[in-house]
């Protein structure tokens, strides 16, 4: 195998031209093409689980326009010479991806729809308006859209213009495939145009798939089954595949031993702990393990860099956080309760059911917990995970979830730091100050209480969350210097906050435990820290106060010492 990793390839002709490193998931061509094959055929994963590598695969495999025989050479679907006699370059084929049908307003992802149509035509069917089969009518259609003047209308009825039009060419059926249907529909909800793109793409898509007679058959992928909005409803052969199915289980993401054979074949074998650890996790079929293909690669390509790279969240930036933020804002009690849970190490209860929409997301319940397992925040819990977390007292249509591995743990980190910052600005902070100037442990205390209540908290052993909580708090505060984590004395203090007006400096030790012990020891233990170690050695405030806070869970005690009343002499 191939060492050279091409990050980012997602058209496997590049990819095996180049000589990158592909693992060979090619059987998929023959489970879809000898296991009942429907008319249309949608499978669900959440994003950068190989969905569109896999399109763009079928794409060479069955283009008529192609010669692809080179490139599938050793593969494994290359052993089944009969299915490449019937089906390998023998068909006219569309590949369309609508994860860039995007923008601010209805309009602007339209334009963007319409840019893509001129990419296919030019990168593809530029020829189409010479052929001497296709009628005048469809050619000028085709021209129209070539120069992006075709009418609304056409546009809604693109891929049958286009079909008909390869079939008159071909005189054989079209095969479909259409890559992240759902991504129009997601980002449309989140810039209020949910309602024109839902009729759009069920337009669209009714007029591919339903009506069409030149088609051959079609494949989708996406994150969601879109249900509530009948895309699909009509379609007499339809097959829906999503991570619970097993069919294709083993078909995108990487398994265990082919994690084995890339790391081999790296000389990273030593390190399959790490990858365990942040990028395994994900449940498929019935109990299929499954790494996030993205992550292993570009942690691997790091390591060949840089042998002691440490792993990062790469899932990050890949995948949009707005379904994650709009819970986290709209979370009630049980919402942040069960986030706890997740954020420890537990599973919750949950109805699974792969029907789901974006439009869902102004609901509560189970339904946004749905969407977070179909988008791969969540997975399904082993046996002996759901047992620990009492599964046995749960409705039995419940499935345990959990967070899949130490990767989603750290991205759902940094979106509730996020959102714990914007919560921040809104809190009565001028009662807080006031208490915090005046020693009033007991003000103190109750707010850090208070919004300690409206908040997801974790544990850590850095004891980041209740730093990240306090500083949330006094970052904002106007006329003030904050301060963290810096060396002073004989160490680092944890907070320094300084109002510059009033000459007035509060020095912060933060102290958590996971265990049910003396709050008021604790926090007694954080002033003498200060003290022991003069964290103020060389602080010349006209007012100095000690805080010492100790954190469990919801629960908190605030202690404060005066170190200086006036300036000194």
């Amino acid at each position: 195998m191939a060492t050279n990793i091409n990050i980012g390839a997602e058209f496997f002709r590049e990819i095996r031209e180049n000589k990158c490193a592909y693992v060979d998931k090619t059987a998929f061509i023959e489970k879809l093409l000898t296991t009942n094959l429907a008319k249309v055929t949608l499978i669900t994963r959440p994003r950068r689980f190989g969905k569109t590598l896999a399109l763009t695969t079928l794409q060479d495999f069955f283009d008529i326009s192609k010669q692809s025989k080179d490139i599938f050479d050793g593969l494994s679907i290359s052993g089944n010479k009969e299915l490449c006699d019937i089906w390998m370059n023998k068909y006219p084929t569309i590949f369309i991806s609508l994860k860039s049908v995007v923008g601010k307003n209805f309009n602007d992802a339209f334009n963007a729809f319409k840019g893509i149509i001129v990419d296919i035509f030019d990168d593809n069917f530029s020829w189409l308006p010479t052929s001497q089969k296709i009628s005048n009518k469809n050619k000028e259609i085709i021209q129209l859209f070539m120069n992006e003047n075709a009418e609304f209308d056409h546009y809604k009825r693109f891929f049958s213009i286009l079909s008909r039009s390869l079939y008159s060419h071909y005189n054989k059926p079209v095969i479909l495939l259409i890559d992240e249907y759902d991504v129009p529909l997601e980002h449309a909800k989140r810039n209020n145009y949910y309602d024109e793109m839902v009729e759009f793409i069920r337009s669209l898509l009714g007029n591919a798939l339903k009506t069409n007679i030149n088609l051959k058959f079609a494949v989708l992928t996406g994150c969601l089954r879109i249900a509530k909005e009948s895309i699909f409803t009509g379609l007499n052969n339809f097959k829906c595949y999503g991570i619970g199915n097993e069919l294709f289980s083993d078909s995108f993401g990487f398994t265990n031993n082919e994690v084995d054979t890339l790391l081999q074949t790296t000389d990273l074998s030593d390190k399959k702990p790490i990858f365990q650890k942040w990028y395994d996790g994900y449940l498929f079929g019935k109990n299929n393990k499954i790494y996030c293909p993205w992550d292993v690669l570009l942690y691997i390509s790091d390591l060949q860099v840089d042998p002691d790279a440490a792993p990062q969240p790469y899932w990050m930036n890949t995948s949009g956080n707005s379904i994650v933020l709009h819970l986290l804002k709209h979370a009630d009690p049980d919402v942040r309760e069960k986030f706890e849970t997740l954020l420890e190490g537990g599973c919750i209860p949950v109805q699974l059911s792969e029907l789901q929409t974006y439009n869902s997301l102004t609901s509560s319940g189970d339904t946004l917990w749905n969407i977070l397992y179909l988008t791969g925040y969540l997975t399904r819990a082993s046996d002996a995970l759901a047992r620990e977390s009492g599964l046995q007292t749960w409705p039995g249509n419940c499935t345990a979830l959990c967070l899949p591995n130490r990767e989603i743990r750290e991205v759902l980190l940094q979106y509730i730091k996020e959102w714990l910052r914007d919560t921040a600005r809104t809190f009565g902070t001028a009662t807080f100050l006031k208490a915090l100037w005046a020693g009033d442990e007991d003000t103190v205390t109750t707010q850090l209480s208070q919004f300690l209540l409206r908040t997801i908290s974790y544990h850590d052993d850095e004891g980041s969350f209740y730093h990240g909580l306090v500083v949330g708090l006094l970052g904002r505060v106007e006329d003030t210097i904050l301060r963290s984590n810096r060396e002073a004395g004989f160490g680092r203090y944890d907070i320094l906050f300084r109002d510059v007006t009033n000459r007035r400096c509060a020095i912060i030790e933060i102290k958590q435990t996971s265990r049910e012990i003396s709050l008021q020891d604790l926090a007694k233990d954080a002033l003498n820290q200060i003290e022991q170690r003069r964290y103020d050695a060389e602080d010349e405030a006209a007012t100095l106060v000690h805080w010492g806070f100790a954190f469990h869970r919801k629960r908190c005690v605030a202690r404060c010492a005066e170190a200086r009343s006036s300036k000194p002499a």
